[in-house]
């Protein structure tokens, strides 16, 4: 149980830096032209949202002649305003507009519209660093013996 604990501790630091350089690298991705298929709030979509409405997208692009679809505005939450190419103003997305959709380069189906980190990653960064913590410390107690 011990070296499940550490594994696990190792796992948490592991997928949360992977985040946060996902999200802090987004900003250097290469970027391409999409148009939006479908934008527009939960409740005017028809689509069941518990509680609250979101702003919803769907977005095409092609890269090395292959088409992707996303449906990422940002990784932060509640973005809905993001720069339209054709009439050059920062608003809510409609169908037919035309966006930059950033993407990874080794994995082009992975896209964002607004790049750079969410605001609460340092909160999650901090919260899986007390996790790992946690666990390691725990399987340090459990590997000693009691008396």
């Amino acid at each position: 149980m011990p070296l499940f604990l550490r594994i696990a501790a190792f796992l948490t630091l592991l997928i949360m830096g992977a985040v946060a350089a996902c999200q802090i690298s987004s900003s250097n991705w290469p970027h391409v032209v999409a148009t939006v298929q479908q934008a527009g709030w939960d409740g005017e979509l028809n689509l069941a949202h518990q509680g609250s409405s979101e702003y919803s997208i769907r977005y095409s692009y092609q890269v090395n002649g292959k088409t992707y679809q996303g449906s990422r505005i940002s990784f932060g939450e509640g973005r809905s305003v993001v720069y339209i190419i054709n009439t050059k103003e920062q608003r809510q997305p409609r169908e037919e507009d035309q966006v930059n959709a950033w993407y990874v380069p080794f994995y082009p189906g992975i896209s964002v519209l607004v790049p750079g980190p969410a605001p609460t990653l340092w909160i999650w960064g901090v919260g899986s660093l007390l996790l790992a913590v946690l666990f390691w410390k725990v399987a340090g107690v459990m590997h000693e013996p009691v008396f």
